[in-house]
């Protein structure tokens, strides 16, 4: 018998047959390739509409902005082309999709006067801004161009729609470094809360004119039922300015009724109103 030699031996030897993907490794593979097929179906989709957007929306010249309607309650009312100038806004040029409605209030709302803004898109060609404007309560001795706000903001008389003549008069300022449009200053805000609060629940009562040259306590020159003038002293504070301001009336009616001779009322003590 023949030897095998190790070579022949070696070649003539049974090949290694694989072992079958397990079931597991089949559905992972199954969902690995589902993913991919569903990643890229999205990605198109994705992809074709951000081009259809852009074909539809933002290079659709039926979109391009051809309005600017500006609703207001006082002077910047219907002012269109002159808001709109302010508020960057290029007619016949812009597409309202492109345009940017938080940085066009920013811009609005630095407009002399202007407290509040809206600004919205209207479909296909306009861009709505609502406007509103803020409210002068009251008039600076020594500069006749700027009025004050409520809430002791600087206005100017130039966009103001309302008499001002009538408005009362601050006099006693030491803060025209302060003094600038649309700039607030907190240190009037006391006297600006009592002039509104006296106009909307005290309307019998006229304030003429307030002095605040003193830090700790205001003068105010008022009258009642058109009578004579006449002065109260209160703290600078609005804590207990409705009890104060009932005391007030109270002593203003009885004197409108006695037509006495009293000048000045001084509500700095508690409530208790001293007269003089």
């Amino acid at each position: 018998m023949k030897k095998t030699d190790k070579k022949t031996a070696k070649n003539t030897k049974q090949p290694d047959k694989k072992e079958p993907m397990s079931e597991k490794n089949k559905m992972i593979l199954k969902a690995a390739v589902l993913f991919f097929i569903l990643a890229a179906v999205v990605g198109a989709l994705i992809t074709g509409s951000v081009y259809l957007v852009k074909a539809v929306c933002y290079e659709n010249s039926n979109y391009i902005l051809r309005n600017v309607n500006v609703a207001s309650n006082g002077y910047w009312h219907n002012r269109n082309n002159i808001v709109g100038k302010y508020a960057g806004l290029n007619i016949r040029k812009d597409n309202i999709f492109r345009i940017d409605l938080n940085k066009i209030k920013e811009k609005v709302m630095k407009i002399d006067n202007v407290q509040h803004c809206d600004v919205r898109r209207i479909l296909p060609d306009t861009i709505q801004i609502n406007i509103i404007e803020r409210v002068p309560r009251a008039r600076i001795s020594r500069q006749p161009d700027y009025l004050l706000d409520e809430t002791g903001t600087v206005l100017s008389r130039k966009y103001s729609m309302l008499p001002t003549h009538s408005l009362p008069l601050l006099t006693g300022l030491h803060l025209k470094e302060k003094l600038k449009l649309n700039n607030t200053v907190p240190e009037l805000y006391n006297v600006m809360q009592i002039i509104v609060r006296t106009l909307r629940y005290y309307s019998d009562i006229e304030i003429v004119a307030a002095d605040v040259s003193n830090k700790d306590f205001i003068k105010l020159y008022v009258r009642y039922a058109k009578g004579r003038l006449r002065q109260a002293i209160m703290p600078n504070t609005l804590q207990g300015v409705d009890i104060r301001m009932k005391a007030l009336r109270t002593a203003l009616i009885q004197s409108h009724a006695a037509q006495d001779s009293i000048k000045i009322y001084n509500l700095s003590f508690d409530g208790r109103v001293v007269c003089q």
